[in-house]
């Protein structure tokens, strides 16, 4: 099964929600659905575990708001580039996202 750590972002509320799926659209389309805040993706990385997220919400814990939601804040956005690197492979087009 394939694994990817997402990134989507709340645009008017300035905050970055970091998860797990197998189908991280999905996630996208449940976002549109339960909150009123516009979301776009920023990233979605393919990995090997979910110990990857994990690994990120406890490094980041500093700037979390709540659950997987996080402040829009350099060291969140420097992690994000780090899932970037790690080989992205949708871009970060408003509503753009996996299988698009």
């Amino acid at each position: 099964m394939n694994i990817y750590v997402y990134a989507i972002r709340a645009v008017e509320a300035r905050q970055i929600k970091i998860g797990c799926s197998a189908n991280p659209q999905a996630r996208l389309a449940g976002f549109r659905v339960g909150n009123g805040s516009r979301g776009e993706w920023v990233v979605a990385a393919k990995v090997v575990s979910s110990e990857v997220e994990r690994e990120l919400h406890h490094r980041l814990a500093a700037h979390r708001l709540q659950g997987e939601w996080f402040r829009e804040t350099p060291e969140v956005l420097a992690a994000i580039e780090e899932l970037r690197a790690m080989g992205n492979p949708w871009t970060a087009k408003r509503g753009a996202g996996p299988d698009t």
